[in-house]
């Protein structure tokens, strides 16, 4: 539940997330362009399983209900990619 209390710890996580996608998007990109370069696939795979699985963790301690299915399907998925 979102209160004024928790308004800075929100909003440095939307900041924090926020930093992360624009990190891991210049790989998605590179990886769209590149797919059989060696090791870029693989670090794609890693670097979002981390973003989503902090979402995961930052959300449930936010209690941010609409954000936490969605991450865990993302987290579990990517999870299932790194073990391939």
């Amino acid at each position: 539940m979102i209160t004024e209390g928790n308004e800075p710890i929100l909003s440095q996580f939307v900041r924090e997330s926020a930093n992360r996608v624009q990190q891991l998007a210049p790989l998605v990109r590179q990886l769209v362009g590149e797919a059989d370069r060696e090791g870029l696939r693989q670090r794609v795979i890693d670097e979002s399983h981390r973003l989503f699985h902090s979402l995961l963790g930052s959300g449930a301690v936010l209690q941010l209900e609409y954000l936490l299915g969605p991450a865990e399907a993302m987290a579990h998925l990517l999870s299932k990619l790194r073990s391939t």
